[in-house]
């Protein structure tokens, strides 16, 4: 791997990003000492501009040759979705038990990614289906996801399959709290499956996403309806 984090691409103006963190993104503060700084460096510096990125380094796949200083096994995936994000995929009918108001989530189920957010707002649309694809790290809000009834948290999916997620959903949902630049490369790869999109109104969070909401259950509630209506 390059050692620089940042590698130009000949004749182009985006820019590659490699994050290179055992952890999950933003999640150093559950370390401590030396590492809880190193881990820092990793998912912040670096991580700021994962967004302007055309591809990241994620964690826990393998493929890539790591530094010493680095416990992770990373892989380069697409940032700009490729070929593979089309709007001509198969659905993967499976995620979901309704026909029409489906909506999705992709993220780790956390406060973070605002998932307490999203069941809340699922209490607001009691007839729509919500369904998170993501780890499932915070057992409070795992608790809480079983207890309402429209909210199925489905766990990580492989990769490949995310196209056809997409293509299975009426609108992606983003309620995440720490994307930079208010820009999720979820969103991307909903905008390129053509799917409307609902995200917090962060950043530059309006120049891809459909509606922009505030952090309330009643405004992403009306966001979603807008966005399908």
């Amino acid at each position: 791997m390059h050692r620089a984090f940042f590698l130009a691409h000949e004749g182009k103006s985006l820019r590659r990003c490699t994050r290179v963190s055992h952890s999950n993104f933003t999640e150093y503060q559950t370390t401590t000492g030396v590492e809880r700084i190193r881990e820092f460096g990793a998912n912040n510096v670096i991580g700021q501009a994962i967004f302007l990125a055309d591809a990241v380094y994620t964690p826990e796949y393998g493929g890539v040759s790591l530094p010493w200083w680095s416990r992770s096994k990373l892989i380069e995936e697409p940032r700009v979705a490729g070929r593979q994000f089309r709007s001509d995929v198969d659905p993967l009918e499976s995620l979901f038990t309704q026909d029409t108001r489906r909506v999705l989530t992709v993220g780790r189920v956390s406060e973070k990614k605002g998932i307490d957010l999203l069941l809340d707002t699922a209490l607001e649309l009691p007839d729509w289906e919500f369904v998170v694809v993501g780890p499932l790290r915070e057992d409070e809000l795992v608790d809480r996801a079983g207890d309402i009834t429209n909210v199925t948290l489905y766990g990580p999916l492989d990769y490949i399959e995310m196209p056809r997620a997409y293509a299975a959903c009426n609108v992606l949902l983003s309620t995440s709290r720490v994307e930079w630049g208010g820009i999720s490369r979820a969103m991307l790869e909903a905008h390129a499956v053509d799917r409307p999109i609902v995200a917090l109104d962060i950043e530059d969070a309006a120049s891809i996403a459909t509606v922009t909401v505030d952090s309330t259950p009643c405004s992403v509630a009306t966001g979603l309806q807008t966005a399908i209506a």
